[in-house]
């Protein structure tokens, strides 16, 4: 059962609106549950699980609320005796946290691409022109589908996402990654490949309201889709956003990248693994973080802010049970 309501869903919307992180859209997923401030002007997205509250980002507002729904949220997860944490807060947000008394460390880097001077000149991107040339080679052409046009195709879109949870084996997920699902997918521009006239890969990308940046949420391809299909995309996805007037393309977070795995006692190592057998099974953790780095991105942490009355292994596991749709999903393929 969705844990948001039509009317929480249109508030958040008119908040997004004002300006957000690109990451911030997944709150149309719907799996999340929403805590607003008094003037509906900023809000909280979080998942519950056992002993945890679970926010998906920092708080989404006016920087001004950062700090007062920070310490709202704390009040709310501790009336309902459970623990507040935040996944994925930016840099720039640690003292406030620290203000109120949550403990910070990191728990992954994301991957940034400016694209006002990108080019694929360079020995660093070396194997992305190889990548693309191999793409053009087998006629893959690529086109950005604006947001709301892409109804035409919509069922071929599903059933190349469903060619790809075949091939992972797997199901949907949620809570910090996308899933597909018909009414979330047309609210986002769509990024599609197609070799004659058949799609066979297919991104969809969040963005920022003030045009700062945009970040990739699903790719998922088909098991015909040619070699260096993706690496084609992206790259024309940069190409779209630097024309439309952004600065960066977000290829999302590498999770537990630089973190320390000898952290809380060998206890993250054990997390690590664990972590990899629930989501990165499905979504091979390493092996995005290779694909991310032939792009050449700049790389910045992200971090995990925690109650210091819980393990961050704990509030990771919980955040692993959250992602693949509670603690049985996690033994379920």
């Amino acid at each position: 059962m969705k844990a948001i309501t039509e009317a929480e869903l249109a508030a958040a919307a008119v908040i997004l609106a004002e300006g957000a992180e690109p990451s911030a859209q997944s709150v149309f997923l719907g799996d999340k549950a929403l805590l607003f401030n008094e003037g509906r002007t900023a809000f909280v997205m979080y998942g519950r699980i056992r002993c945890s509250w679970i926010s998906a980002g920092d708080p989404v507002g006016p920087a001004s609320e950062l700090a007062p729904m920070i310490a709202s949220f704390a009040r709310a997860a501790a009336a309902a005796s459970a623990w507040p944490a935040f996944y994925k807060i930016i840099p720039a947000n640690i003292d406030a946290y620290l203000e109120n008394n949550f403990l910070v460390g990191k728990v992954g880097e994301i991957a940034r691409v400016p694209v006002a001077g990108f080019t694929l000149d360079g020995a660093r991107r070396r194997r992305l022109r190889r990548s693309q040339k191999q793409a053009r080679e087998s006629g893959v052409d690529v086109t950005v589908v604006p947001a709301g046009e892409g109804e035409p195709f919509l069922r071929e879109l599903k059933s190349v996402s469903d060619d790809w949870l075949r091939q992972q084996r797997g199901r949907e997920k949620g809570f910090s990654l996308g899933a597909f699902d018909p009414a979330y997918v047309r609210r986002f521009p769509v990024v599609v490949a197609r070799v004659g006239t058949s799609i066979v890969a297919f991104a969809t990308v969040w963005s920022s309201a003030v045009k700062r940046e945009v970040e990739v949420d699903l790719m998922r391809s088909t098991a015909a889709a040619p070699s260096g299909t993706m690496q084609a995309m992206l790259v024309d996805l940069m190409q779209w956003a630097r024309d439309a007037g952004y600065a960066s393309v977000s290829l999302g977070m590498s999770p537990l990248a630089g973190v320390n795995p000898l952290g809380e006692g060998g206890r993250l190592q054990t997390l690590r693994r664990s972590f990899t057998n629930f989501t990165g099974r499905f979504y091979n953790f390493e092996g995005l973080r290779e694909f991310k780095q032939s792009f050449d991105p700049d790389w910045e942490p992200r971090y995990l802010a925690s109650s210091p009355g819980i393990a961050r292994s704990l509030v990771l596991a919980h955040l692993a049970a959250l992602t693949s749709g509670g603690i049985a999903g996690m033994f379920r393929k």
